[in-house]
């Protein structure tokens, strides 16, 4: 077999290899439910539709992704009645889900949150500690067989959300009272995988592709055979 031959064999080979170990690909929309910027404490529910293989050409679900992105909103004000030495504190929310199906491992939870300080407050003056504003994320990912089957089917699961205000304020020195505020949004999506289909067009080499190669490996060979 000459060198350009073995060029062609093996790149044919190479490209039909490329396709034998089927990519993941996302099936139907990501599903996105939301609550806007809303006082705390709230809870809500969401449902989301279970995955259904007839109408993906009943392909089996490979993978599930679920997550969870809250941002907390507060504001609070000190005002000392005695002199106050010094103030700190983490300001924010703790907003906690738990999923129908799955088991409780796939629960997600966020705690945006923000610290803020102040220094040599005096007695009657409101001291703001302005607008606090956090943000936090996690994820959970499903592959196991077991645990995915609870996301097949022809109807819907449900997330339970619940928000609660989370605020640590230490204070050296003094007297004093407090006001304060606080929101938060939460954002919760939900992405199905499956494998992509063998025979997708996007995934076989097509005939002219290897011609194509195959013809300029051949002249690549006669060009060094005229060289020589």
């Amino acid at each position: 077999m000459t060198f350009a031959k073995q060029l062609i064999t093996a790149a044919a080979f190479s490209l039909m290899a490329g396709t034998a170990s089927a990519a993941l690909i996302q099936a139907g929309p990501t599903q996105i439910q939301t609550v806007e910027r809303t006082a705390t404490t709230w809870d809500r529910t969401f449902t989301f539709n279970l995955y259904n293989a007839a109408d993906f050409g009943g392909r089996e679900l490979q993978k599930v992704e679920l997550t969870l992105e809250g941002l907390s909103f507060t504001t609070f004000e000190l005002t000392p009645t005695t002199f106050v030495r010094s103030a700190e504190g983490t300001f924010g929310a703790e907003i906690i889900s738990n999923i129908s199906v799955g088991g409780p491992k796939l629960d997600i939870d966020v705690s945006p949150s923000t610290k803020a300080s102040g220094t040599r407050l005096p007695a009657g003056q409101t001291y703001s500690f302005g607008r606090l504003e956090g943000q936090d994320f996690d994820a959970a990912e499903v592959t196991v067989a077991s645990e995915l089957a609870n996301f097949a089917g022809n109807g819907t699961f449900t997330v339970d959300l619940e928000a609660t205000a989370n605020i640590i304020l230490t204070v050296v020195g003094g007297n004093y009272t407090s006001e304060q505020s606080s929101f938060a949004s939460a954002t919760y999506t939900v992405k199905y995988f499956i494998e992509e289909a063998a025979n997708d067009p996007a995934q076989v080499p097509a005939p002219g592709s290897l011609a194509l190669l195959g013809a300029g490996l051949l002249a690549f060979s006669a060009r060094k055979k005229k060289a020589k």
